[in-house]
């Protein structure tokens, strides 16, 4: 739908585009992963923030992440206090198609309210990176967040809920949540809100019968029983498949379970997909704090 795969997120609701003050160049504002999901070509990207915004699963979802009467959870761009952030990726549109895009947009995000904001990167506070940057946000109007399936706030372990048990036409809910917290990891940026529902998914998982068939998998295949899971990214888990290599710490996303180094786990993709087992060289909560990291980040963090 259209509010779901809005900007500052894989999936923020609202759409970005702005202009640098020097070049009046369009930009979408969204931490899209590639630029078949983002829906349009770009130039360029750039990782920034917006203030005065937060992104929040408060959008029903009932096409793209669930389904007509049990909708999924998906993120929305909402005004906040004037002191919060949320942080995204900006995307430079193509000067031949910019205002064709830009108009789409219009048409697409009608049910939300349109802002001219400006975009901030890590080296100051003060001076904007991009500046009259459009945010569509959620509407204040009732009948244009109905529109859209606007649910509004719930309590973390409800939308976690949700989303374990959602499913749609482009997949399940839970890859959705994965995908954006694995986003935001990567660029080393903290979303409590995201942070706190992610937990929420992970912990539920851990004890749901769809871990236990995972783990009962792991024990058909090696003839051992997993102490714990480490879920990896896409390109890890195409190398771990395709090229049978060990697995290094930047394509690891989490670690599931409570486990010492030298124990069996069982590999698992994002789409929660057994790949293979075999030895960790470090624990779970080693693990937990290289993940992601490249090899020379982990001597550093893990010394010895």
């Amino acid at each position: 739908g259209p509010g779901h795969r809005a900007l500052i997120s894989t999936q923020a609701t609202g759409r970005f585009c702005g202009a640098p003050a020097a070049r009046r160049r369009q930009i979408f504002f969204g931490e899209v992963l590639s630029r078949r999901r983002q829906g349009f070509a770009y130039e360029r990207k750039l990782v920034g923030y917006v203030k005065g915004y937060v992104r929040r699963f408060h959008l029903g979802d009932e096409s793209h992440r669930g389904v007509p009467g049990s909708p999924g959870r998906a993120v929305t761009l909402e005004a906040a206090k004037p002191d919060d952030l949320c942080w995204g990726c900006a995307f430079l549109l193509p000067a031949a198609s910019a205002r064709r895009i830009v108009e789409s947009m219009d048409v697409r995000e009608a049910s939300y309210e349109k802002r001219s904001l400006d975009l901030f990167g890590r080296r100051s506070e003060a001076l904007p990176v991009v500046r009259d940057v459009i945010a569509y946000v959620v509407s204040s109007c009732p009948a244009k967040r109905k529109q859209v399936g606007y649910l509004g706030p719930a309590p973390v372990p409800d939308i976690a809920a949700t989303i374990v048990a959602s499913r749609g036409k482009s997949g399940r809910n839970l890859d959705y949540l994965v995908n954006l917290d694995a986003w935001l990891r990567e660029h080393a940026i903290f979303d409590d809100h995201v942070s706190a529902i992610a937990g929420a998914v992970r912990a539920l998982r851990a004890a749901s019968r769809e871990a236990e068939e995972e783990e009962r998998v792991c024990e058909d295949d090696g003839a051992v029983r997993c102490a714990g899971q480490v879920v990896i990214d896409d390109g890890a888990a195409e190398v771990v498949s395709n090229c049978h290599r060990s697995l290094l710490a930047v394509g690891i996303v989490w670690a599931e379970g409570e486990f010492a180094a030298g124990a069996t786990v069982a590999v698992v993709s994002l789409a929660g997909a057994a790949i293979a087992t075999g030895r960790v060289a470090y624990s779970s909560a080693e693990i937990k704090c290289i993940a992601g990291k490249r090899s020379r980040a982990c001597a550093e963090i893990l010394p010895g």
